[in-house]
């Protein structure tokens, strides 16, 4: 296996890893009621990590949840500065927002 194999392996465990602590169905719907009880009607989860988390297998866990339970997923970009993060690079983050009360993200 070559390094680039390697170091891209490592990345996309890493995002697994990442996906599972930050994405996890109990902490996301607990910071949803959360802001349901301060009166909101949706969650914006902050993920100051460089990397995308769309296509990891938490967050498809977490989406196909949260779709059956009737709430609404979106993923949002947000620009990253590169002093902000381990690549040193401005890198595009996509960070979930949940909504509920039939109010859906803009």
């Amino acid at each position: 296996m070559t390094r680039a194999a390697k170091l891209k392996a490592l990345a996309a465990q890493a995002r697994e890893d990442l996906a599972a602590r930050l994405l996890a169905p109990d902490t996301v719907l607990t910071q949803m009621a959360e802001v349901a009880a301060a009166g909101g009607n949706l969650l914006r989860l902050s993920l100051d990590v460089p990397a995308d988390l769309r296509q990891t297998v938490a967050a498809k866990h977490l989406a196909a949840l949260l779709m059956r339970e009737g709430f609404a997923l979106t993923w949002e970009a947000r620009l990253v500065g590169g002093k902000a993060n381990v690549t040193g690079a401005d890198v595009t983050v996509h960070e979930p927002v949940v909504s509920w009360d039939d109010v859906r993200p803009v």
